[in-house]
């Protein structure tokens, strides 16, 4: 389920589905509540399309403390890819 709201140079989109959103020039992404799992943190980052993009998070402290988690955990396999990128040169 979706709901738009428009202003004059600002479109709000309200989605409850995780998959299929894509919406070019997204400068920002809100998301209330954490992430269940790296995947849907990347998903949501991946929705601020725009160069300047950024996404913000309003998080519980227990919410917190699984993102830190993910987010090590995103930079471990950024250091793995690192690694087998310059293995595979």
């Amino acid at each position: 389920m979706a709901t738009y709201i428009l202003y004059s140079d600002c479109f709000v989109y309200l989605f409850t589905c995780l998959l299929g959103l894509d919406v070019k020039g997204c400068n920002l992404v809100i998301r209330l509540g954490g992430t269940p799992s790296l995947i849907r943190l990347v998903q949501s980052k991946g929705r601020a399309r725009d160069e300047q993009g950024e996404m913000r998070l309003i998080l519980t402290t227990e919410e917190e403390v699984h993102l830190n988690r993910l987010l090590n955990q995103e930079r471990m396999l950024d250091r793995v890819m690192e690694e087998f990128s310059a293995l595979a040169l």
